[in-house]
């Protein structure tokens, strides 16, 4: 996705000023897949999150259980 991000900026960067229609759609089709990353770093994030509560419970119980034996 970063290549990607990377060739509309540099297609949006070369292009005339008489191509302002095209540049324009370039630039709403890199905010889009901008969009897209922070969309996919938030939802890895997320999940993170989530992985992480559980296996600090489960460190606590085992912790618990070990203390109580």
């Amino acid at each position: 996705m970063q290549d990607e991000i990377e060739r509309l900026n540099g297609e949006i960067a070369g292009l005339c000023e008489h191509e302002s229609d095209r540049r324009v759609a370039l630039h709403n089709r890199l905010w889009l897949r901008i969009n897209d990353a922070d969309q996919a770093i938030a939802e890895l994030g997320f999940w993170l999150a989530i992985v992480t509560v559980i296996c600090v419970t489960e460190a606590v119980a085992i912790g618990l259980l070990c203390c109580f034996r």
